[in-house]
């Protein structure tokens, strides 16, 4: 399983190529989630504020239901 997470504001690297890589590894059967956060950029994404709880949203599901 891959998590992929992108600012919706990155100015520097497209959410776009997030999308494609996500298509690309769904189609090479991997199992993926991408997360683009409204209103953040390229270094956003570091923030734990951020990506704190994609992070442990996408690790609870991969442990299924408890």
């Amino acid at each position: 399983p891959v998590l992929l997470v992108h600012g919706s504001a990155d100015d520097v690297v497209p959410p776009s190529w997030s999308t494609r890589l996500r298509d690309a590894l769904e189609k090479g059967g991997h199992k993926v989630r991408l997360d683009q956060p409204k209103g953040v950029d390229h270094l956003g994404v570091y923030n734990p504020d951020v990506s704190g709880p994609l992070i442990l949203d996408w690790l609870r599901g991969l442990s299924g239901p408890p």
